[in-house]
C-alpha cells in the first residue's frame, strides 16, 4: 500500500500559514505570525505522510501540526482539514 507523499502536504500547510499573514483577521495575522516558525520545524523527516517529523519525532503531521490546523487560527485551506 502506497503512502501519501508529505510534501504536498506539508506546502499546504505553509500555503495556509502565508495566506493567513496576508489576508487573515488581525488576531489571525498574530498567530500565523507566532506560529509559522515553528511549521517550519515540525516538517516531515521522510517522503511519505507518517514518517517522523524533524522537530518533535512523532509521526507527521504531528499533534503540534495537527492541534494549530484545528485551532481555527489559521485560515482554511482547500484540501486541508479546518
Amino acid at each position: 500500500m502506497e503512502r501519501e507523499p508529505s510534501r504536498p502536504v506539508y506546502r499546504r500547510i505553509v500555503e495556509q500559514v502565508q495566506r493567513t499573514m496576508d489576508q487573515g483577521s488581525p488576531p489571525q495575522k498574530i498567530g500565523a505570525e507566532t506560529w509559522g516558525p515553528a511549521v517550519e520545524k515540525h516538517r516531515p523527516s521522510g517522503e511519505a505522510v507518517g514518517d517522523t517529523c524533524v522537530q518533535c519525532g512523532e509521526q507527521w503531521p504531528c499533534r503540534f501540526l495537527r492541534g494549530l490546523l484545528r485551532s481555527g487560527m489559521l485560515m482554511p485551506h482547500e484540501g486541508l482539514p479546518s
